[in-house]
């Protein structure tokens, strides 16, 4: 499928190219954060039919535009609305856990042009883990949502009894809107005018409601964010054009999985599953960042101590020093059904984590973050000769004591991925 995805801090949209979410597809787009897609349904609709796709594009990573046009619209064979007739145009970009989509129609037509513009909302507030199809368990209850003028609210209690809830909405009177989710808008143009309605989807989690701004102060605001990227990092020219373009869109695009949990930013593993920390994936990155932007490695070290291993722990694979390998925020983790609060399951990623410090200390000279860490360091040393040597023979080795962990934890953590040359499974301990 092509789809497309933009992404900003711990919130992102994942839709189809036209930049609609459809109740029938199986592909798991949607709207997420913490592990939870809050918006399930987003399908804007042109009297009731799929507008035409005309470009799409993301070029600029954080914001995306769409162009689409009108079928042609008959009655008993009298045409009522001339195929592309109207162009719309989907602006959207992420900032300050918001989606902001501002929806621009234009009348091409010669002549007035009447139509309904409709968009069909809903959330389903599913796990990450559910979405995927890897795991089903206990979950909570949606209530009813609530209609205003203005704006729709869905409600859900997880069975992790935490309050989740998703408010759309919309800045012109809408001429229906439904309790299962339709918001219809008539609108009558003349000839080469245009009207706009903008969107602002803000997903909560608790009583924690992003703060709303004004969608041009907020995309200001993210452009600037992004000047500030490309000024703090490293500038890298060359004379070969293909080169050129790809150094600065890698840089872009590490922009984009940046997050910050409270510890400073830090790559996530990669999008769009795997929009969370992953120790080993988030450490490797910071390390190829460092001849660009040094920051980065400092986020990652900090946010991988805060979680550093303290006890011995099977079902989540912890012991003591060890740093994680996955943290997962949804309502399977909170209850319990999966052990990624964090996971530890990863035999690379307290190593990893001592080489990034090395590395991130030769080349800025940062010592203070050495005796910030100093702790942690000496942690995750003790694991590597204790807890990761189980047999005293110098290698580190692996073993999955969680029912629901991953049996090979390096880079290939597939369940199949280690194989004898005789084609029989390799049996942990695995060096």
């Amino acid at each position: 499928m092509d789809y497309r995805v933009i992404k900003e801090n711990d919130l992102f949209l994942l839709t189809d190219e036209v930049g609609n979410i459809r109740e029938d597809h199986n592909y798991g787009l949607g709207l997420y954060t913490k592990d939870t897609r809050f918006l399930s349904k987003f399908d804007l609709k042109i009297n009731d039919k799929e507008p035409i796709l005309l470009s799409s594009e993301a070029d600029e990573n954080y914001l995306a535009t769409i162009l689409l046009t009108n079928p042609q619209f008959e009655n008993d064979g009298v045409v009522e609305l001339w195929r592309e007739s109207v162009e719309v145009k989907r602006q959207r970009f992420i900032f300050n856990g918001i989606l902001y989509e501002t929806i621009i129609v234009k009348n091409y037509n010669p002549k007035p042009v009447s139509f309904t513009l409709s968009m069909h909302v809903d959330a389903d507030f599913s796990d990450m883990f559910i979405v995927r199809g890897f795991q089903n368990g206990r979950t909570g209850t949606k209530d009813t949502p609530e209609i205003h003028e203005k704006s729709l609210i869905f409600h859900y209690k997880g069975a992790d009894q935490v309050k989740r809830s998703l408010q759309v909405g919309w800045d012109e009177e809408a001429d229906l809107v439904s309790e299962v989710g339709e918001i219809d808008f008539k609108i009558s143009l003349e000839s080469l005018k245009e009207k706009r309605i903008a969107f602002r989807i803000s997903p909560i989690v608790g009583d924690v409601k992003p703060q709303e701004v004004e969608p041009k102060q907020a995309l200001t605001e993210l452009k600037q964010s992004y000047s500030n990227w490309r000024k703090e990092t490293t500038c890298v020219e060359t004379d070969h054009g293909q080169l050129q373009k790809l150094v600065e869109r890698g840089i872009a695009d590490l922009r984009v999985l940046l997050t910050d949990l409270g510890y400073g930013s830090f790559p996530v593993a990669g999008l769009p599953w795997f929009g969370v920390p992953f120790g080993r994936d988030s450490l490797i990155a910071a390390m190829q960042m460092l001849p660009f932007i040094p920051k980065v490695a400092k986020g990652t070290l900090k946010t991988m101590a805060a979680y550093q291993g303290e006890e011995v722990d099977d079902w989540r694979d912890e012991q003591p020093g060890k740093i994680m390998h996955e943290i997962r925020f949804g309502e399977l983790a909170n209850t319990g059904q999966v052990p990624f609060t964090p996971y530890y399951g990863s035999i690379d990623s307290t190593p990893l984590f001592l080489i990034l410090l090395g590395e991130y200390i030769h080349w800025t000279g940062d010592f203070a973050l050495f005796r910030e860490l100093e702790t942690n360091v000496e942690a995750a040393l003790k694991w590597i000769d204790e807890y990761g040597d189980m047999d005293g023979d110098g290698f580190v080795e692996y073993h999955q004591a969680s029912s629901k962990g991953i049996a090979n934890q390096g880079w290939k953590d597939s369940g199949d991925s280690i194989v004898h040359r005789n084609g029989n499974y390799a049996e942990s301990p695995i060096a």
